[in-house]
């Protein structure tokens, strides 16, 4: 078999790398470069990487057909040009690296024995380890864009109902990746910017629908359908607005300080106009159709256990009644 012994020459600083190899000068230059873009770690790797490939060239020194005389012609150079001290290569070369030794091979033919296979539990070679936070680091830089638009293995596919369900089945009970964790404030602001006009007009994705009879039904119930059962009966217990109120101590108003502009002010005015006042005298007429009039509406919904919302609806027009409840103002 005829082995080149080869040199690269950096020509920004003149340091070299001296190899072997039983392919041709062009395949095994190649074969630097794509190394070297897939994160290799040897020295000249490294150089290609910061240098650029265009700083690079390679020549032939010598050819054999001898293996070990292959080895000696790459030592003797390699101590020629200073390429292990003051070079890219990581040893002194005549190592024999161009032939693998039998148990090499074997080792290697085991690795075969997985190619394509899952290797779960102690078969695993990261069985019983973790990765660096450097590992970590590195491996996710490497996987930015590779599953990407069309790159990715379910562009433009969907999964069928049968594997719907068994994901669904499976997450189950499974706990949350983000339990017991917070957002930074570097994170919060990275996700609103990716979000800002993103479900604006064509790009939300119920533009131009509508939602069905069924789901305006499902969106009407309360969420909690164990306890309440419309909307009229959510109401606080006292335990509960005592401790809102307890809570709400001492705490600064989000608008405080704030001034606010004379077109705001307007615009607040504006939409006041028609709004139900609840200071003024009304009218309201029970659901066995006697009348009574009241001064203050918001004590009356208290002593009634009545939504002020709905009877704010009854009283401007929105509603008619509400439980049987009627109320106009004087």
């Amino acid at each position: 078999m005829k082995v080149t012994i080869y040199k690269i020459t950096n020509r920004i600083n003149s340091k070299a790398y001296i190899g072997i190899t039983a392919n041709t000068m062009k395949y095994r230059f190649e074969e630097h470069i794509y190394r070297s873009v897939k994160g290799g770690k040897y020295k000249i790797n490294y150089a290609i990487r910061k240098y650029g490939k265009e700083n690079f060239d390679i020549e032939m020194l010598t050819t054999t057909d001898n293996k070990e005389h292959a080895l000696l012609i790459e030592s003797e150079n390699i101590k020629k040009y200073d390429s292990f001290d003051n070079g890219y290569n990581m040893n002194e070369g005549g190592s024999g690296l161009l032939y693998h030794t039998d148990d090499t091979k074997k080792k290697m033919s085991d690795n075969n024995h997985w190619k394509g296979k899952k290797r779960s539990g102690i078969d695993n070679p990261m069985f019983g380890r973790e990765h660096s936070e450097e590992s970590k680091k590195v491996m996710s830089e490497k996987k930015i864009g590779v599953f990407a638009g069309e790159k990715h293995p379910l562009f433009g596919k969907h999964h069928s109902e049968e594997t719907k369900e068994k994901m669904r089945q499976k997450a189950v009970g499974r706990p949350s990746a983000r339990k017991g964790k917070k957002h930074s404030e570097e994170s919060k602001k990275l996700m609103s910017e990716m979000k800002k006009g993103k479900l604006v007009g064509i790009n939300n994705p119920m533009y131009g629908k509508r939602h069905s009879e069924d789901t305006k039904e499902k969106m009407r119930k309360p969420k909690n359908l164990g306890c309440l059962s419309s909307k009229e009966n959510l109401h606080h217990s006292e335990e509960t607005k005592e401790k809102m109120r307890q809570k709400a101590l001492g705490r600064p108003s989000p608008r405080k300080d704030v001034i606010l502009s004379e077109e705001t002010k307007r615009k607040m005015s504006e939409t006041k106009k028609g709004k139900v006042s609840w200071t003024k005298k009304w009218l309201v007429t029970f659901p066995d159709n006697h009348q009574e009039e009241i001064d203050s509406m918001a004590e009356f919904c208290r002593k009634y256990n009545l939504n002020r919302g709905n009877m704010s609806s009854v009283a401007s027009g929105r509603l008619n009644h509400y439980k049987k409840y009627k109320v106009i103002l004087i």
